[in-house]
Protein backbone atom coordinates (compact mmCIF):
# COMPACT_ATOMS: atom_id res chain seq x y z
CA UNK A 1 0.00 0.00 0.00
CA UNK A 2 0.92 3.71 -0.93
CA UNK A 3 1.10 6.70 1.45
CA UNK A 4 -1.81 8.16 -0.64
CA UNK A 5 -4.00 4.67 0.19
CA UNK A 6 -3.64 4.75 3.71
CA UNK A 7 -3.20 8.67 4.68
CA UNK A 8 -5.78 10.52 6.33
CA UNK A 9 -6.95 13.26 4.55
CA UNK A 10 -7.25 16.32 4.46
CA UNK A 11 -4.98 17.35 7.77
CA UNK A 12 -6.29 18.93 10.95
CA UNK A 13 -3.85 21.79 11.43
CA UNK A 14 -2.95 24.88 13.84
CA UNK A 15 -1.81 28.38 12.96
CA UNK A 16 1.60 29.28 14.82
CA UNK A 17 -0.26 31.34 16.77
CA UNK A 18 -2.67 28.90 17.64
CA UNK A 19 -3.49 28.76 21.59
CA UNK A 20 -2.03 25.88 23.89
CA UNK A 21 -5.61 25.43 24.99
CA UNK A 22 -7.02 25.81 21.57
CA UNK A 23 -4.36 23.20 20.58
CA UNK A 24 -5.55 20.79 23.48
CA UNK A 25 -9.35 21.26 23.01
CA UNK A 26 -9.04 20.33 19.06
CA UNK A 27 -6.84 17.19 19.94
CA UNK A 28 -9.81 16.14 22.12
CA UNK A 29 -12.64 16.68 19.56
CA UNK A 30 -10.69 15.19 16.53
CA UNK A 31 -9.70 12.19 18.78
CA UNK A 32 -5.92 12.65 17.16
CA UNK A 33 -2.68 12.68 19.37
CA UNK A 34 -0.91 15.68 16.84
CA UNK A 35 -1.23 18.76 15.13
CA UNK A 36 0.66 19.97 12.10
CA UNK A 37 1.89 23.40 12.87
CA UNK A 38 1.24 25.12 9.36
CA UNK A 39 2.43 28.78 8.45
CA UNK A 40 0.53 30.20 5.44
CA UNK A 41 4.16 31.36 3.81
CA UNK A 42 6.28 28.54 4.87
CA UNK A 43 3.97 25.77 4.82
CA UNK A 44 4.30 22.62 7.49
CA UNK A 45 7.28 24.01 10.04
CA UNK A 46 6.70 21.77 13.16
CA UNK A 47 4.11 19.38 15.34
CA UNK A 48 2.51 19.45 18.68
CA UNK A 49 1.39 16.70 19.87
CA UNK A 50 0.37 15.06 23.09
CA UNK A 51 3.33 14.68 25.21
CA UNK A 52 4.33 18.40 24.22
CA UNK A 53 1.27 19.68 26.21
CA UNK A 54 2.41 16.94 29.08
CA UNK A 55 4.63 19.10 31.05
CA UNK A 56 2.88 22.21 31.87
CA UNK A 57 2.05 24.02 35.21
CA UNK A 58 -1.72 23.47 34.54
CA UNK A 59 -1.19 19.87 35.22
CA UNK A 60 1.30 20.45 37.95
CA UNK A 61 3.67 18.10 36.05
CA UNK A 62 6.66 20.31 35.09
CA UNK A 63 9.90 18.85 34.44
CA UNK A 64 12.23 18.73 37.17
CA UNK A 65 15.61 20.39 36.27
CA UNK A 66 18.16 17.60 35.10
CA UNK A 67 21.24 17.08 36.83
CA UNK A 68 23.32 16.79 33.49
CA UNK A 69 22.29 20.40 32.75
CA UNK A 70 24.93 21.37 35.17
CA UNK A 71 27.53 19.55 33.18
CA UNK A 72 26.46 21.30 30.01
CA UNK A 73 28.42 23.99 28.73
CA UNK A 74 25.04 26.08 26.78
CA UNK A 75 22.92 25.00 30.12
CA UNK A 76 21.29 28.28 30.79
CA UNK A 77 20.29 27.92 26.82
CA UNK A 78 18.54 24.20 27.23
CA UNK A 79 16.83 25.54 30.15
CA UNK A 80 15.67 28.57 28.56
CA UNK A 81 14.30 26.26 25.87
CA UNK A 82 12.58 23.82 28.82
CA UNK A 83 10.49 27.05 30.38
CA UNK A 84 9.65 28.13 27.26
CA UNK A 85 8.20 24.65 26.17
CA UNK A 86 6.41 24.55 29.19
CA UNK A 87 5.23 27.75 29.53
CA UNK A 88 4.58 28.77 26.22
CA UNK A 89 1.22 29.69 25.38
CA UNK A 90 1.20 29.51 21.02
CA UNK A 91 1.60 26.53 19.14
CA UNK A 92 5.47 28.17 17.72
CA UNK A 93 6.75 27.89 21.40
CA UNK A 94 5.52 24.26 22.54
CA UNK A 95 5.99 22.29 18.89
CA UNK A 96 8.89 20.24 18.29
CA UNK A 97 10.58 21.84 14.82
CA UNK A 98 11.17 20.01 11.60
CA UNK A 99 8.45 17.31 10.68
CA UNK A 100 9.13 14.31 8.35
CA UNK A 101 7.51 13.70 5.57
CA UNK A 102 7.08 11.43 2.26
CA UNK A 103 6.00 11.25 -1.38
CA UNK A 104 2.56 9.99 -2.07
CA UNK A 105 4.03 6.88 -3.51
CA UNK A 106 6.07 5.97 -0.48
CA UNK A 107 5.13 2.19 0.33
CA UNK A 108 4.61 1.15 3.88
CA UNK A 109 7.95 -0.03 3.90
CA UNK A 110 9.48 3.31 3.51
CA UNK A 111 7.05 5.11 5.99
CA UNK A 112 8.21 2.81 8.42
CA UNK A 113 11.79 3.50 7.47
CA UNK A 114 11.28 7.07 7.61
CA UNK A 115 9.52 6.85 11.31
CA UNK A 116 12.68 4.88 12.69
CA UNK A 117 15.12 7.19 11.36
CA UNK A 118 13.82 10.19 12.75
CA UNK A 119 12.25 8.65 15.82
CA UNK A 120 8.78 9.86 15.04
CA UNK A 121 5.13 8.39 15.18
CA UNK A 122 3.92 10.32 12.21
CA UNK A 123 4.79 11.68 9.06
CA UNK A 124 3.43 14.15 6.51
CA UNK A 125 2.20 13.35 2.67
CA UNK A 126 3.44 16.00 0.96
CA UNK A 127 3.52 16.60 -2.87
CA UNK A 128 5.27 19.34 -4.46
CA UNK A 129 5.46 21.37 -1.38
CA UNK A 130 1.62 21.26 -0.56
CA UNK A 131 0.55 18.95 2.30
CA UNK A 132 -1.60 16.47 0.96
CA UNK A 133 -2.46 13.94 4.45
CA UNK A 134 -0.91 12.57 7.24
CA UNK A 135 -0.01 8.70 8.14
CA UNK A 136 0.27 7.42 11.47
CA UNK A 137 1.46 4.43 13.50
CA UNK A 138 -2.58 3.51 13.82
CA UNK A 139 -2.68 4.26 10.21
CA UNK A 140 -0.14 1.34 9.23
CA UNK A 141 -1.93 -1.34 10.89
CA UNK A 142 -4.58 -1.76 7.71
CA UNK A 143 -1.93 -2.07 5.81
CA UNK A 144 -0.42 -4.39 7.59
CA UNK A 145 -3.17 -6.52 7.80
CA UNK A 146 -3.96 -5.98 4.27
CA UNK A 147 -0.81 -7.21 3.06
CA UNK A 148 -1.00 -10.17 5.11
CA UNK A 149 -4.01 -11.02 3.85
CA UNK A 150 -2.73 -10.56 0.31
CA UNK A 151 -0.22 -12.83 0.99
CA UNK A 152 -2.68 -16.00 2.00
CA UNK A 153 -4.83 -14.79 -0.57
CA UNK A 154 -1.32 -15.57 -3.18
CA UNK A 155 -0.35 -18.69 -1.83
CA UNK A 156 -4.06 -20.10 -1.86
CA UNK A 157 -3.68 -19.09 -5.98
CA UNK A 158 -0.50 -20.58 -5.96
CA UNK A 159 -1.90 -23.75 -4.41
CA UNK A 160 -5.49 -24.02 -6.60
CA UNK A 161 -2.59 -23.31 -9.83
CA UNK A 162 -0.43 -26.61 -8.04
CA UNK A 163 -3.58 -28.18 -7.86
CA UNK A 164 -4.91 -27.93 -11.37
CA UNK A 165 -1.59 -28.57 -13.03
CA UNK A 166 -1.19 -31.78 -11.12
CA UNK A 167 -4.17 -33.21 -12.61
CA UNK A 168 -3.90 -31.84 -15.76
CA UNK A 169 -0.29 -33.81 -15.65
CA UNK A 170 -1.69 -37.62 -16.25
CA UNK A 171 -4.10 -36.33 -19.04
CA UNK A 172 -2.97 -37.65 -22.79
CA UNK A 173 -5.02 -35.06 -23.96
CA UNK A 174 -3.97 -32.01 -22.32
CA UNK A 175 -1.81 -30.05 -24.20
CA UNK A 176 -1.70 -26.78 -23.25
CA UNK A 177 1.22 -24.72 -21.94
CA UNK A 178 1.96 -24.96 -17.76
CA UNK A 179 1.77 -21.25 -18.36
CA UNK A 180 -1.45 -21.25 -20.18
CA UNK A 181 -3.04 -21.34 -16.24
CA UNK A 182 -3.03 -18.67 -13.87
CA UNK A 183 -5.17 -17.71 -10.73
CA UNK A 184 -5.69 -14.95 -9.47
CA UNK A 185 -7.93 -14.38 -6.19
CA UNK A 186 -9.77 -18.01 -7.27
CA UNK A 187 -10.40 -16.75 -10.52
CA UNK A 188 -9.10 -19.02 -13.08
CA UNK A 189 -7.52 -17.65 -16.20
CA UNK A 190 -6.54 -20.85 -19.20
CA UNK A 191 -5.11 -19.00 -21.94
CA UNK A 192 -3.06 -20.42 -25.38
CA UNK A 193 -3.46 -22.78 -27.93
CA UNK A 194 -5.53 -26.28 -27.47
CA UNK A 195 -5.60 -29.06 -29.58
CA UNK A 196 -9.75 -29.20 -29.63
CA UNK A 197 -13.60 -27.81 -28.40
CA UNK A 198 -12.80 -31.09 -26.34
CA UNK A 199 -9.48 -30.10 -24.63
CA UNK A 200 -11.37 -27.15 -24.04
CA UNK A 201 -14.37 -28.44 -22.62
CA UNK A 202 -11.88 -30.61 -20.27
CA UNK A 203 -9.81 -27.83 -19.48
CA UNK A 204 -12.30 -26.43 -17.66
CA UNK A 205 -14.18 -28.99 -16.07
CA UNK A 206 -10.55 -29.97 -14.46
CA UNK A 207 -10.29 -26.40 -13.34
CA UNK A 208 -13.66 -26.22 -11.75
CA UNK A 209 -13.51 -29.38 -9.86
CA UNK A 210 -10.30 -28.07 -8.07
CA UNK A 211 -11.21 -26.71 -4.19
CA UNK A 212 -10.98 -23.06 -4.20
CA UNK A 213 -11.88 -22.24 -7.75
CA UNK A 214 -14.48 -19.20 -8.33
CA UNK A 215 -14.79 -18.77 -11.66
CA UNK A 216 -12.71 -19.87 -14.82
CA UNK A 217 -12.37 -17.92 -17.42
CA UNK A 218 -11.60 -19.41 -21.26
CA UNK A 219 -9.07 -17.50 -23.68
CA UNK A 220 -7.62 -20.33 -24.97
CA UNK A 221 -7.67 -20.48 -28.99
CA UNK A 222 -8.13 -24.08 -30.85
CA UNK A 223 -5.21 -24.74 -33.17
CA UNK A 224 -6.11 -24.73 -36.86
CA UNK A 225 -4.97 -28.10 -38.54
CA UNK A 226 -3.33 -27.54 -41.98
CA UNK A 227 -5.56 -28.52 -44.80
CA UNK A 228 -3.76 -30.53 -47.49
CA UNK A 229 -3.46 -28.99 -50.79
CA UNK A 230 -4.28 -31.49 -53.63
CA UNK A 231 -3.09 -30.24 -57.15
Amino acid sequence: MLARDIMTSPVVSVDPDASVEDIAKLLLAKGISAVPVVDPEKGAVGMVSEADLMHRPELGAQTRRRWWLDLFAAREVALAKEFVKQHGLKARDVMHEGVESVAPEADAADIVAAMEAAGVRRVLVREGGELRGIVTRSNLLPAFLAGREAQRAAERDGSIRAAILEKLAGQPWATLARDGVRVSEGVVTLSGVVSSEEERRALRIAAESVPGVTRVIDRTEIAVSAVPYWD
